[in-house]
């Protein structure tokens, strides 16, 4: 079971073409997102189910670090995939509520 301090982290191997990673918890869960690992080019958005926003994009393998974004299941983030093929995607941070 987990905890409010407890790291909560994803890492998706080979995510195709223009698929994506979401950055959102279950339930009444909310974390604080450090980092977002990037295999190859992706843009990040950040979503409210509705509304999409892209606030970043990166070309080729790296990550974005110091981001301390907040999420939870209704505003969240997603990694897209936009290298025009397989790339790995991943993140971390830490569980601020259950």
């Amino acid at each position: 079971m987990s905890a409010v301090g407890d790291i909560v982290s994803a890492y998706s191997n080979d995510v195709a073409a223009d698929g994506t990673l979401d950055i959102k918890p279950a339930g009444t869960e909310e974390w604080v997102i450090h980092n977002i690992y990037c295999g190859d080019d992706a843009e990040i958005y950040w979503e409210d189910g509705t509304n999409t926003v892209k606030v970043h994009s990166i070309t080729g393998a790296g990550w974005i670090t110091g981001i301390f974004v907040h999420v939870n299941a209704t505003y969240y983030m997603s990694i897209k995939n936009v290298s025009g093929g397989a790339a790995d995607l991943g993140y971390d941070g830490v569980i601020t509520r259950l």
